[in-house]
């Protein structure tokens, strides 16, 4: 539990940007109208695409909800899940995008990232069945990624770990 705090809470530090409130300010400038006018028509609570510290600490809070997950199944507190279900239930209740089903289909969801550029939030995908995309994670930082593991249920794995990182097949970003 601490390591996923401290994981979110690191990779938080490296991607920071403007607070959205600071942001407003800067557009209400730009576009030469008033903070207050800006604010009353802008801000509607719909993810924009661009990541905030907030924003990232807040889909933390969401896959930590999840971590111990059974794969399928029932726990005492949710139902299980498997890989692509986790994912497309954690970024739907960050910003309501809604993914598709399986992990391959969640492949082409957006834009490739190579995996020397990871950035907190991206999708990783991987062939575990020597043939197709057919696992799904979440990449969190330092090499770690959340996933939906078919005996312990969501867990934090390393992608430098030998079994993951031969089957490693790429990446997309969901949130900017």
């Amino acid at each position: 539990m601490t390591r996923i705090v401290v994981i979110i809470f690191m990779a938080v530090l490296a991607g920071c940007t403007v607070h959205p409130k600071f942001r407003q300010q800067q557009e209400a400038a730009e576009q030469g109208r008033s903070h207050e006018q800006l604010q009353k028509t802008a801000y509607t609570g719909i993810y924009d695409g661009s990541s905030t510290t907030s924003e990232k600490l807040r889909l933390g809070e969401i896959i930590q909800q999840y971590l111990g997950t059974p794969y399928q199944g029932q726990s005492q507190y949710r139902d299980g899940m498997d890989c692509s279900a986790f994912t497309h239930r954690v970024y739907y209740e960050f910003d309501h995008t809604d993914l598709p089903r399986t992990a391959r289909e969640q492949a082409a969801a957006g834009p490739k990232v190579r995996s020397s550029d990871l950035q907190y939030g991206d999708l990783v995908f991987f062939k575990t069945d020597g043939r197709s995309i057919s696992h799904v994670g979440i990449y969190v930082g330092f090499d770690e990624f959340v996933h939906s593991s078919t005996s312990q249920g969501v867990i934090i794995s390393d992608l430098n770990d030998k079994y993951w990182k031969r089957r490693l097949v790429g990446a997309v970003r969901i949130i900017k």
